[in-house]
């Protein structure tokens, strides 16, 4: 028989001690991993996702809240158009920027834009100018770039090879009707209408027919008429009615506004509301009649109704333009606002229901005065002038939403419904990922110091076990 097998040599005890001390400490070290994980994952989606979510579902709610208030028994009728309204969107170029800022800011403006576009549902977006931050400076190659990276943010479908039902662009006149561009995000379609702002084409004497030909073509026409639903949408490039633009441009635009031409087309759109979309608001002093939409949260008058904005906007603000205090002078004609012989003459001829700007990069509401008509009493529009939507321009940026419904011929007086939605305040968000990382630093600084002292402990509990089994 074969010779019977020698005893197991015991393990030395300074293998077991290691042992001992590698899988407590590996347990212990991660736990602790799975911990500070789960933190970072859940301070992530929150900051990324549902802050986003729960910004946008307040605005939703407060809409709709407004919109039952102003039913008038009627109910939501077929002319009702539901608008995301976005302003100074701008999309930011290699000049100024490093590219890291440039990362941020279009995932910024991807995640917000696509919360709304999911949230809110909106028939038509409105880009209302400036949508680059570098476009009137741009090379060719840059200025396409960019408006690639500007198309896959806001899922903007190109627009045809012409626009122009001559089949040709129309830099200074009122092309109508013209069809809206498309885009698709979320899975949900919708209209889009572009008005080009100066830093998209430049202001003054310094726009160009090279910079307005290749916005055009990326964009549509920079001038037209649009009808959705029985409502006429007037899109024209404020940027040549300042008084340094080449006169040619300044002079056929405002004979092409103020035709009895347009005018027949307008009323041929439908009995709905007519809307100015323009980037630069109409002639202002300052910012001091900017109304409650900013301040007190009231309900506005004439059909323009105000629902409960988020707190940034609710309370009192030094920032009135930009940064600006609200009674300080904003600059006419070339640099903030339409000079005032222009506003009058546009105001007069075309007497819109509503006007939408941007330009300011804070949000507005205020009434304009229109001048007497046919012998008739002085009647009022509204002017809505949005908040900037890039972190970059202010670290409370927005949007807007609302509802345009109402048609003459059935008795309805036109309505604008409009909410201003604010987005997660840029400077906040920093704030918070920087007391993150240092409460993980410190978490860590912690966790090393409590396993040195743990390690020795264990140590000492091996080796009086270690000497009891010996």
């Amino acid at each position: 028989s074969p010779p019977p097998l020698p005893p197991p040599h015991p393990l030395p005890a300074s293998f077991l001690r290691r042992m001992l001390q590698t899988v407590a400490i590996k347990s212990t070290s991660l736990n602790f991993f799975l911990c500070v994980l789960g933190g970072w994952i859940a301070l992530i989606l929150y900051l990324e996702v549902l802050s986003f979510l729960l910004l946008s579902w307040s605005c939703e709610r407060q809409l709709q809240y407004t919109q039952s208030l102003h039913e008038g028994g009627r109910g939501a009728t077929e002319s009702s158009i539901k608008l995301l309204l976005l302003g100074d969107t701008h999309v930011l170029g290699p000049s100024r920027r490093h590219q890291l800022d440039i990362r941020w800011s279009d995932w910024g403006l991807r995640k917000a834009f696509a919360t709304a576009v999911w949230m809110h549902s909106p028939k038509v977006v409105v880009f209302d100018g400036d949508l680059f931050d570098e476009g009137n400076i741009a090379s060719n190659r840059e200025f396409r770039d960019a408006t690639r990276r500007l198309q896959r943010i806001f899922g903007l479908h190109p627009p045809p090879p012409s626009s122009s039902p001559e089949g040709q662009q129309q830099q200074d006149t009122v092309v109508f009707p013209i069809s809206p561009l498309h885009g698709e995000a979320m899975g949900k379609r919708y209209s889009v209408l572009v008005t080009p702002g100066n830093h998209d084409i430049g202001l003054g004497a310094t726009v160009s027919e090279q910079k307005m030909s290749r916005f055009e073509q990326s964009f549509g026409l920079l001038n037209g008429l649009v009808c959705l639903q029985g409502h006429a949408f007037i899109l024209f490039n404020t940027q040549v009615l300042a008084t340094s633009s080449i006169y040619k441009f300044r002079k056929q635009l405002m004979d092409s506004l103020t035709s009895e031409q347009l005018q027949a087309q307008v009323r041929a759109c439908g009995d709905g509301s007519l809307v100015l979309l323009q980037h630069m608001p109409f002639y202002r002093l300052n910012d001091q009649g900017c109304g409650s939409g900013r301040d007190a949260c009231l309900l506005n008058s004439h059909n323009v109704y105000m629902s409960g904005e988020s707190p940034q906007y609710c309370k009192e603000t030094k920032g009135g333009v930009t940064f600006k205090a609200r009674d300080e002078s904003l600059i006419e004609g070339e640099e903030e606002v339409i000079n005032q012989v222009a506003s009058e003459e546009l105001l007069a001829s075309l007497r819109p229901d509503f006007v939408i700007a941007a330009h300011l990069h804070a949000p507005c509401r205020r009434q304009l005065l229109l001048p007497p008509h046919n012998q008739s009493l002085t009647d009022e529009t509204a002017e809505i002038t949005l908040p900037t939507m890039a972190w970059r321009m202010r670290p409370d940026a927005g949007y807007a939403i609302a509802i345009l419904r109402g048609k003459r011929r059935k008795g309805e007086e036109p309505q604008l419904l409009v909410a201003f939605c604010a987005l997660p305040n840029e400077h906040n968000i920093l704030r918070i990922y920087a007391a993150g990382v240092m409460l993980t630093l410190i978490a860590v600084l912690a966790f090393v110091v409590r396993d040195c002292f743990k390690a020795k402990a264990t140590c000492t509990e091996t080796e009086d076990y270690l000497e009891k089994i010996e």
